[in-house]
C-alpha cells in the first residue's frame, strides 16, 4: 500500500457500502420557483376520501419536485434545478366526467387532469402547450405510485414549458422519448423550466437544499447542499443530492445523523432521537438492537465533504419487519475512496487518497458472531449514482 494512502482496517463486518463525498462549504440558499397548477381528479381516480385524494396528489407533486431538484445522474449532465411543483387547488373533474379515450387535460388553462386510464388511448400522459394544460393516467383509485406519477408529471410540465412533443434532441433525459428516458435534468432543460416559471410570474421561495444563483457556468451555480446539513426554511437535513429528509430540528446534527437516544425534548415531554430515521420518539419507546445478528458498516460523506463517517447498522431487537438502527462508529477524519480485504483473515482496509495521511491504529468491532461468517467478500454499491465513489482499491 502506498505510503501516501491512509488505511484503517476493520474486522468482523458483514459488508461495506460506499457513499459519495459531499460538497464543500455552500453558498447562499437558492431561490426556487413555485410552479402551480389546478388539479382536476376524475371521480374514478379518487381515493377513499377527499383528504386521501389530496394527500396522494401532494405526494405526486413532491416526487415530481424531487426529480427536478434532486441529482439522479452524474454532473454536469445532471443538476439540481430549483423548481417546486404545487397545486393551486385540487378538485373533482367539473361537469360530467368524460369517457375514454381521455384528452390532454380539461381544456382549462393551467390545469392538469388525472384519469383512471391512459390518455389518447395509449399514453401515460400528454400536454397541450396551446391550452397550457395536461392530462395523465393515475389509475382507478389513484393506484399508480406517486413516484411513477411524479416522473410523468414533471415530464409533461417540460412539454408545457416548451420542449417539443417529438422529444427530438432530448434522449437520455427526463424529456426523452419511450425507452430512453432517464431522470436527468441537464442545464438546458432547467433553463426551459426557469424561463417558463418566470413567464408565468411564478412565486419564489427558499430552496431547502440547493444553494447558488444561476446555471452553470455561472460563478455561483446551483449546487446541492452538503449531506447532513440543515434544510433551509424546513425541518430536516439535506441528503447531499438537493433533497430534504424531514426530521425534527432537534434531530438534525448538521454533521452526521443524530446519535440514537439524543435528547429532543418538546413541550416538556421526554423524547429522544432514533439514529437511522431521525425521528423524535417518546423515551418509553424501546429502540434496542440485537448485537448477536450480523450488521453492516456504511460509509457516509460528512457535511464538510472531507471527513467521511463510518456507521454501524444493527438489526433492531424483536423487529419482525427487519428494520435496523444506525449508530456512528467512527469519524474517519479523511475521505474514503475504496477498500481492500485480506482473504486470509477477512480484515477490511478503508482506503483514503488524502496526501500526507498516515496509517491509523487498527480497530475492530464486536459483532457477537464469528469473523469468518461475518465478513463478506463483496461490495454492495449504495446506489447507481454512487458507483463511481470507490477508487484506489489496494491489497
Amino acid at each position: 500500500m502506498s505510503a501516501r494512502i491512509g488505511a484503517h482496517k476493520i474486522a468482523g463486518v458483514l459488508g461495506l457500502l460506499l457513499g459519495t463525498t459531499g460538497a464543500g462549504a455552500s453558498a447562499a440558499p437558492a431561490e426556487e420557483y413555485l410552479l402551480d397548477m389546478a388539479i382536476a381528479v376524475h371521480p374514478q381516480s379518487e381515493r377513499g376520501s377527499p383528504a386521501e385524494t389530496a394527500a396522494r396528489v401532494g405526494a405526486m407533486l413532491d416526487e415530481a419536485t424531487r426529480v427536478v431538484e434532486g441529482i439522479d445522474g452524474v454532473p454536469p449532465g445532471e443538476m439540481s434545478c430549483p423548481i417546486r411543483f404545487r397545486a393551486s387547488n385540487i378538485h373533482r373533474y367539473d361537469g360530467a366526467p368524460p369517457a375514454p379515450p381521455y384528452a390532454c387535460g380539461t381544456g382549462r388553462r393551467d390545469e392538469a387532469a388525472l384519469f383512471p386510464e391512459s390518455v389518447l388511448g395509449e399514453a401515460s400522459g400528454c400536454a397541450n402547450p396551446v391550452a397550457q394544460g395536461l392530462g395523465m393516467f393515475v389509475g382507478s383509485g389513484f393506484y399508480r405510485s406517486p413516484a411513477d406519477a411524479g416522473i410523468t408529471y414533471a415530464h409533461e410540465m417540460g412539454h408545457l414549458a416548451g420542449v417539443p412533443g417529438d422529444h427530438a434532441g432530448w434522449g437520455g433525459t427526463l424529456l426523452g422519448g419511450s425507452g430512453v428516458r432517464t431522470l436527468d435534468v441537464p442545464a438546458n432543460l432547467c433553463q426551459i423550466y426557469l424561463d417558463f416559471a418566470a413567464s408565468r410570474g411564478a412565486a419564489r421561495a427558499t430552496a431547502a437544499c440547493i444553494s447558488g444563483s444561476g446555471l452553470p457556468p455561472s460563478p455561483d451555480p446551483y449546487t446541492p447542499d452538503p449531506r447532513f446539513s440543515a434544510c433551509h426554511a424546513r425541518d430536516g437535513w439535506c441528503d447531499g443530492y438537493g433533497r430534504c429528509v424531514d426530521a425534527p430540528a432537534a434531530c438534525v446534527d448538521g454533521h452526521a445523523l443524530p446519535s440514537r437516544g439524543a435528547d429532543c425534548s418538546a413541550a416538556g415531554r421526554c423524547r429522544a432521537c432514533t439514529g437511522s430515521r431521525s425521528e423524535c420518539v417518546p423515551c418509553e419507546t424501546a429502540v434496542a438492537v440485537d448485537a448477536s445478528r450480523p450488521g453492516l458498516l456504511l460509509v457516509e460523506s460528512s457535511a464538510s465533504g472531507n471527513r467521511d463517517l463510518l456507521y454501524r447498522s444493527t438489526p433492531r431487537a424483536g423487529s419482525a419487519s427487519g428494520g435496523s438502527e444506525l449508530d456512528l462508529f467512527l469519524d474517519f477524519g479523511a475521505p474514503i475512496s475504496g477498500l481492500a480485504r485480506n482473504p486470509t483473515d477477512g480484515v477490511l482496509y478503508l482506503v483514503s487518497p488524502q496526501r500526507g495521511s498516515s496509517d491509523r491504529t487498527a480497530c475492530s468491532i464486536a459483532t457477537g458472531v464469528r469473523t469468518a461468517a461475518a465478513v463478506s467478500g463483496s461490495i454492495a454499491a449504495r446506489s447507481a449514482r454512487s458507483e463511481s465513489a470507490g477508487s484506489g482499491i489496494s491489497a
